[in-house]
């Protein structure tokens, strides 16, 4: 038992040390404190970032614990799982997975140290949160007596619980193999945006959550959006569930109102620890998928599908297989002035679909013959699906070197910057080009080719973004967080990030120039990035 422990108080330790020396690490929680600091308007702005009408509180501890504990359950989930989720992807790829399987620590004893070090790096955060609430308090200097528990006691009551089970959710994503890459980052950011809307709190999206009663819901919301309605109640009568939690501008000052917090009751507070419960036998029971690093089980998973094996042709036994192999070797003279970019593109291209799986180019067909025959009123949601589906294999650009450690080889090539980096984002272009095909069929057949263009510069933007991010940060995460929560806040109507144009009625031009200017910028990045990656 003691022995057990101390394995995973070092596994946690070494894991938290890791990522704090990682760029992602200082980039999530300066993403976290800018967050903290945009929700917490000017005292003379009339905008509001949490809205239940046209009014707020006044900005002493309480209020503003509040509303750091509202932005804490519902964004940061988000930031934290893709920072925690590749504790046991680095013991893979370091090969400290292989050391592991060899000592008698068992399975269940590896992913709670897995848990627990998810645990502390998401505490890091709460407790940046806290901190920051404190220095915006100071900031807007409406009140400058300081109320410590009125201000933590949101940010931690609320939080803990909720981080405790994105840690432990991060472990079941990685122990399971098809959720451990792209598509299980795809399917946890949108499973949280529908969770939010239809279970954390239902009509979020909609800007109206009805009358919210008090109850041991997952986020800990209801009991501060029940007290916070209250107040709306006997502002404005006529309120009727109104809550924004985007900003919102009322054209007026909003009206300041001395809110006194929330009475964290005895029973809330067992209510949280409810979770803290369900948190840490989901982190156990994802032993049951989890390999433990054998190579048995990643051998298998390596093996190929049903339809390659029914499909390849078999060799006789009573003839040896080298006997059929054809190997035809060319001059290496011949090939040292050349440069063939067609090659190289194919190469690329085919290293663009490498790797997926027989029903993910069954949801990509789909999505494409919805697009070009599908209802009328569905187009711009089978638009916007069809750049969502190849985030799978945009999110490999730029990344695949430092992936496989590749660098060394793929530098001391001809030219890799005109090369095989042109060749790349030529490829992750063209995979853009096709996702759009059926949805561009139909607006032609329709005749209003005017979205056209909106495509197109959507094919050339997504994959110049990969690249660029990819190509500084060598890692597909960042340009999953970024592309994501772009992807969703365009989808849901906020224009300056809409690059499909969905909320407009016309092609706006002006758009498509800063669209494709970002692009342009994102290929200067990815250029730069390998550049500086040739120098190291």
């Amino acid at each position: 038992m003691k022995n057990t422990l101390c394995w995973v108080y070092h596994m946690m330790l070494a894991d938290l040390r890791e990522r704090a020396r990682s760029p992602k690490f200082l980039v999530i929680i300066g993403l976290a404190m800018l967050a903290g600091y945009a929700y917490i308007p000017a005292t003379d702005s009339e905008t509001l970032a949490i809205a239940l009408g046209p009014w707020r509180g006044l900005n002493n501890s309480a209020w503003i614990g509040t509303v750091f504990g509202i932005l804490t359950v519902i964004i940061m989930p988000v930031l934290g799982y893709f920072l925690v989720k590749n504790a046991i992807e680095l013991d893979r790829r370091t090969n400290v997975g292989r050391v592991i399987a060899t000592t008698p620590i068992s399975k269940p004893a590896y992913l709670l140290g897995k848990w627990l070090s998810n645990l502390v790096t998401l505490t890091v955060m709460l407790v940046t949160l806290n901190i920051m609430a404190l220095v915006m308090q100071f900031m807007r200097a409406e009140v400058t007596q300081v109320d410590l528990w009125a201000l933590s006691a949101p940010i931690w009551l609320m939080g803990f619980p909720v981080f405790a089970l994105i840690a432990a959710i991060a472990v079941w994503f990685e122990s399971v193999s098809f959720l451990s890459g792209t598509f299980g980052n795809m399917l946890f950011f949108i499973g949280w945006v529908l969770f939010l809307d239809y279970i954390g709190l239902p009509g979020m999206f909609e800007y109206n959550i009805g009358v919210v009663l008090p109850h041991n819901d997952l986020l800990g919301l209801s009991l501060p959006i029940a007290s916070l309605q209250t107040i709306g109640n006997q502002l404005f009568p006529d309120f009727a569930g109104h809550f924004n939690f985007g900003g919102a501008t009322y054209a007026t000052m909003p009206v300041i109102v001395d809110w006194p917090g929330v009475d964290w009751s005895p029973a809330y507070m067992l209510g949280r620890l409810s979770w803290l419960g369900l948190a840490i036998g989901l982190a156990l029971a994802a032993a049951l998928p989890f390999d433990r690093f054998d190579p048995a089980s990643a051998s298998a998973a390596r093996t190929d599908s049903l339809l390659k094996r029914f499909f390849r042709r078999r060799q006789s036994a009573s003839e040896p297989a080298f006997l059929h192999a054809k190997v035809d070797l060319t001059p290496v003279a011949d090939k040292i002035s050349s440069f063939r970019f067609g090659a190289l593109f194919i190469a690329e291209l085919k290293l663009m679909f490498k790797g997926k799986q027989w029903w993910w180019y069954v949801v990509a067909v789909l999505i494409s013959l919805l697009g070009f025959a599908g209802p009328p009123g569905g187009r711009s949601v089978t638009a916007q699906l069809a750049v969502l589906w190849p985030v799978i294999a945009w999110s490999a650009m730029g990344t695949r070197e430092e992936q496989y450690d590749t660098t060394k080889l793929l530098f001391s090539s001809v030219d890799p910057i005109k090369g095989q980096l042109l060749a790349n984002w030529l490829s992750g272009v063209l995979l853009g080009l096709i996702a759009v095909l059926g949805v561009s069929l139909r607006v032609i057949i329709e005749g209003d080719a005017s979205l056209i263009p909106v495509f197109w510069v959507a094919a050339f933007f997504i994959p110049s973004l990969a690249l660029g991010l990819g190509s500084i940060s060598g890692s597909p995460r960042l340009f999953e967080i970024v592309y994501l929560v772009w992807w969703f806040l365009g989808a849901n109507g906020v224009t300056p990030m809409d690059f499909m144009q969905g909320s407009r009625d016309v092609l706006h031009l002006p758009t498509l120039a800063i669209y494709m200017f970002i692009a342009m910028l994102m290929f200067v990045l990815a250029v730069f990035g390998r550049q500086r990656k040739m120098i190291r």
